[in-house]
């Protein structure tokens, strides 16, 4: 027996009259957009047509934009084709050296405190020279 069946039972016992059981409301929200649609999962946002709606747009716009066009030649950041890093650690002086060799090209050497550096350091003398 539940706890509501109980207080029925004693308002009947007590001559009280007996409430009809009324049918539950079905909840609806109102979306940002004034549509309203019964309960879902997020309160407060769009409905689900004019999420389609915004995607739709979002989709041609991306279509109307044009394709990113990728650089060439010197506007490239990759090295050319059988490019060489040569790096070797001295534990004594605690540092990283190292050359880097293009085909066609004079090799550039550095020195540096750690690897990437080392390697940040060589690519940017490398690309200097390109531009010399």
């Amino acid at each position: 027996m539940t706890p509501n069946d109980r207080i029925q039972r004693m308002r009947q016992k007590n001559g009280l009259s007996i409430k009809p059981a009324q049918p539950a409301a079905k909840p609806v929200i109102t979306h940002v957009c004034e549509h309203v649609s019964p309960v879902a999962r997020f309160a407060n946002g769009f409905c689900p047509d004019c999420l389609a709606g915004f995607r739709k747009a979002r989709a041609e716009k991306r279509r109307e934009r044009p394709a990113p066009v990728k650089p060439t030649g010197h506007e490239s950041q990759r090295l050319p084709h059988n490019a060489v890093f040569r790096v070797s650690y001295d534990a004594a002086t605690e540092t990283w050296s190292g050359y880097l060799a293009v085909p066609g090209r004079e090799a550039v050497q550095a020195q540096a405190s750690g690897v990437f550096r080392l390697l940040s350091v060589l690519d940017q003398m490398y690309r200097d020279s390109l531009l010399a």
